[in-house]
């Protein structure tokens, strides 16, 4: 966990003003430390650890959710998190890392932040609590752009193309 920047998102959560809860789905071997720096932070009160969702409740959480956030440290290969986020019209913050950029366009369908930077990412997280349109905005441009770039079915037809054009 320490490498998607779950401590990092836990002190911008300290620069949040606002009374919201952080959703965190998920758990891992490092959860104990995390829910401990949450104490020492006294942001304890703000963060529901739910642990692992299942597949079908995860819409839910999607479609309450403000923004998803992916403070990631490690260079994610995708993040295809923030494309599911997306293909419910959440708007998404993340870290500028690997292939986020690839399909995160910054302050169209979500906000870039450098990684590591609690600081930024507070700001990133204010900007969208506090302008709910712009979230909403973010988060319709996002499920645009993966319906228009990234359903499965979209992949597929470029695929059989390309098989077609193999096979001539």
């Amino acid at each position: 966990m320490r490498g998607k920047g779950i401590d990092i998102l836990l002190h911008a959560l300290k620069q949040i003003s606002e009374d919201l809860k952080l959703v965190i789905c998920g758990s891992g071997v490092q959860e104990a430390e995390f829910k401990a720096l949450a104490t020492e932070l006294g942001v304890d009160g703000k963060v529901d650890w739910v642990g692992k969702v299942p597949k079908e409740e995860l819409d839910a959480y999607y479609r309450r959710a403000i923004c998803l956030v992916m403070p990631s440290r490690v260079p994610e290969t995708f993040g295809l998190t923030g494309l599911e986020a997306m293909s419910y019209g959440t708007a998404v913050i993340a870290s500028n890392v690997g292939g986020i950029p690839q399909w995160l366009d910054d302050d169209k369908n979500g906000l870039l932040v450098p990684s590591n930077d609690y600081n930024k990412l507070a700001e990133a997280m204010n900007k969208l609590i506090k302008d709910p349109k712009l979230a909403t905005a973010m988060g319709k441009a996002g499920l645009k752009d993966f319906e228009d770039k990234f359903k499965p079915e979209f992949h597929v037809v470029r695929l059989y193309k390309l098989f077609e054009q193999l096979m001539r």
